[in-house]
């Protein structure tokens, strides 16, 4: 899947591109690749970062030259934390709804208490409970939000899980739609204050947004046609000045 562009004069693709034959990573000029499959999952990773960290600062990346239209606003680190998440965790995001049961001991929920247990009353007026409702907590694999999840897990695998493991995972099934699961993620995201579901739940929604433009079957690419303004940028972010342009020479016309 990697090459090495062998243009010698500027120009040639450098990032990740999808089309008919499958996605290919492009090297720029020069490049030498790791003999194994560890350093150049690496050096993919490595690339990915460098076009993303300069994207942000140039606004957009550079479409091809004689390319038909492709999606060239791919959330290429959306795609990537739904992936590592799901590896990392090794199973499907399932939210955990509460359920109340009776019992003397456990977290209790005193306005439920309050409600459904009786109470004994003393002489001083005061109310005693000698049983009360407490919560227990159960998994409900059947929630919108879970489903939700293997759509994008699956999408996720299928356009860059190759990446990291040669498996697929299994077909999502009946799913929210597209703009109804974007809503659901927005109030998922309004509702916690978990850094670890708001990375997901914003990286799932930005899924979906491309999706919802693009569609899921759309060529995508995600690189620059003009590679050597990075490389200047990256010399400079290591060895540059800073405010550089207070040194540069000023003239003026007479």
């Amino acid at each position: 899947r990697c090459r090495v562009n062998a243009k010698e004069s500027s120009g040639g693709f450098v990032g990740v591109k999808a089309n008919e034959d499958g996605t290919a990573v492009f090297f720029p000029v020069g490049y030498q690749l790791p003999d194994d499959e560890d350093g150049i999952r690496m050096d993919i990773h490595n690339l990915f970062g460098i076009l993303e960290a300069f994207k942000k600062e140039e606004g957009t990346l550079e479409m091809p030259e004689n390319e038909p239209p492709c999606a060239a606003d791919f959330p290429i680190r959306a795609y990537l934390t739904v992936i590592r998440q799901f590896l990392r965790t090794g199973r499907y995001y399932i939210e955990t709804e509460p359920q109340y049961k009776t019992d003397v001991k456990g977290r209790i929920s005193w306005p439920r208490t309050v409600r459904k247990q009786k109470a004994l009353i003393q002489e001083n007026g005061s109310l005693i409970f000698t049983k009360m409702s407490v919560r227990a907590p159960s998994l409900n694999a059947d929630k919108e939000i879970t489903r939700i999840h293997r759509y994008c897990v699956y999408e996720a695998f299928e356009k860059l899980g190759w990446l990291y493991v040669p498996f697929m995972p299994e077909r999502p099934g009946v799913h929210p739609g597209i703009k109804e699961s974007v809503y659901i993620l927005s109030q998922k995201m309004a509702g916690t204050n978990n850094d670890k579901e708001q990375e997901l739940f914003g990286a799932m929604k930005s899924m979906l947004e491309y999706v919802d433009v693009k569609g899921a079957d759309a060529r995508f690419y995600f690189g620059t046609e003009h590679f050597e303004a990075i490389w200047e940028k990256m010399i400079d972010r290591a060895f540059g000045i800073k405010d550089k342009k207070q040194y540069f020479p000023r003239t003026r016309w007479l």
